[in-house]
């Protein structure tokens, strides 16, 4: 976990020394939004399995995204909570640099 902090600190700080330049302009915002993502996606994981653990009393499973079985868990079954925790990580550290651009 220290290096994925790490890495997304480093990825954010060159984000934000790239932001003021004019070949990186896309048609909305700049292309070194996307340098944010790594550090969105830890704050969204953190904040949904905090909410997840304040729910359901366990941790989350990450579901596999070609899985057709309720059946992936080692101790217990996947439910709704665990599908709704994958989508949510997986695609809205990816919506914010859109929302902000």
């Amino acid at each position: 976990m220290i290096s994925a902090i790490f890495v997304s600190l480093v990825l954010v700080a060159g984000g934000f020394n790239l932001q003021g330049f004019d070949s990186l302009q896309m048609k909305n915002g700049y292309a070194a939004d996307w340098l944010f993502v790594p550090a969105f996606f830890l704050i969204t994981f953190t904040v949904t399995r905090y909410l997840f653990k304040l729910i359901f009393k366990n941790e989350p499973i990450m579901a596999g995204s070609m899985m057709s079985s309720w059946e992936q868990g080692e101790y217990r079954r996947l439910h709704l909570g665990d599908s709704l925790f994958t989508v949510i990580n997986g695609f809205v550290p990816m919506l914010i640099p859109i929302w902000i651009g």
